[in-house]
């Protein structure tokens, strides 16, 4: 139950990944969004080591 668990927790976060870089592309008119790919992950990646940081200070 854990595996399929944080398997399609995986798919989902891929899912939502492609939608913002996408969604981002569209709204700026771009052409494509692969340009985004890259600094799109550097950003989710440092909010989720913030986020990380937070919940675990208590």
């Amino acid at each position: 139950m854990a595996t399929a668990w944080i398997i399609s927790t995986y798919f989902k976060t891929a899912i939502y990944y492609y939608a913002l870089t996408l969604g981002t592309a569209k709204l700026f008119k771009l052409k494509s969004h692969r340009p985004l790919i890259i600094p799109t992950g550097f950003l989710l990646f440092g909010m989720s080591q913030l986020i990380a940081k937070e919940s675990f200070s208590m």
